[in-house]
């Protein structure tokens, strides 16, 4: 069993959400806390030797890199990286992992090249971050004005345009979170797969796994025959308590 999970704001959160509870600071930008893990997410997921977690994020390894003592305490000795595009084993890049991602995008990359030239031109190169050859994202400004400009260039039987609160991403349609997972569970030889997320990003790879935790706000969104949505509390402290029910199950089959 593999449980393959989206971080921010779904095993982490930005200092900008804390409240005062007990948290563990996981990450620091430029000497500053800059994310966190709740107490009770962090004491099970150290404890939990029982379940092989995967890390399956959009951060660009630059950013991930920030997590590595967090990654060492919580064994998390694989990560999928940049929408699932590039595999770190023990922090170093597979490359051929790597080579794999750029023949299943070969035919979406013309049209990402074609819009990362829009985007250049429109937004200017100090607000376009790439990770070359798989995706890019505007940065700053206004989210949903940037996704507005960008969407006339972008093709949609090749790329998908995604936002967030501060960022618009882009990427192609073959190197989605779903495309990942089923890459990285064969490789393993995984007989189940459990996945965790909470934005449009993540549909795909909720879509694929066998059973999936989401927020009660991506319900009508994702068809999972397994899944499992989330309602109160924090989503990291319930998606922990569903998979301890599924570990006490197992123990006593």
């Amino acid at each position: 069993m593999l449980f393959f999970s989206d971080l921010d704001n779904t095993l982490i959160y930005s200092h900008r959400h804390a409240d005062g509870r007990p948290v563990v600071w996981v990450e620091q930008l430029e000497g500053r806390p800059q994310s966190f893990m709740t107490l009770p997410t962090y004491r099970f997921l150290q404890s939990a030797a029982w379940l092989p977690t995967v890390p399956l994020t959009t951060r660009t390894e630059a950013q991930y890199r920030r997590l590595q003592p967090l990654a060492g305490e919580l064994r998390w000795r694989d990560a999928l990286l940049c929408n699932g595009a590039v595999l770190l084993r023990d922090g170093e890049e597979d490359l051929d992992w790597r080579r794999e991602s750029e023949e299943i995008s070969k035919d979406d990359r013309p049209a990402l090249e074609r819009a990362l030239s829009f985007a250049v031109s429109a937004f200017g190169e100090d607000r376009i971050q790439r990770t070359d050859p798989f995706f890019f994202y505007v940065k700053g400004g206004e989210a949903e004005m940037a996704l507005q400009m960008l969407q006339p260039h972008v093709d949609p039987g090749h790329l998908r345009l995604t936002r967030d609160a501060r960022k618009v991403y882009c990427y192609p349609q073959s190197l989605q979170k779903g495309t990942a997972l089923r890459r990285y569970a064969a490789m393993a030889g995984a007989s189940r797969t459990i996945a965790a997320g909470d934005s449009a990003f993540d549909i795909p790879m909720l879509e694929a796994a066998d059973l999936s935790f989401y927020p009660q706000a991506l319900a009508a969104a994702v068809r999972c025959p397994r899944g499992i949505p989330c309602q109160d509390g924090i989503f990291s402290d319930q998606i922990c308590a569903g998979l301890n029910d599924i570990w006490k199950q197992g123990r006593n089959a």
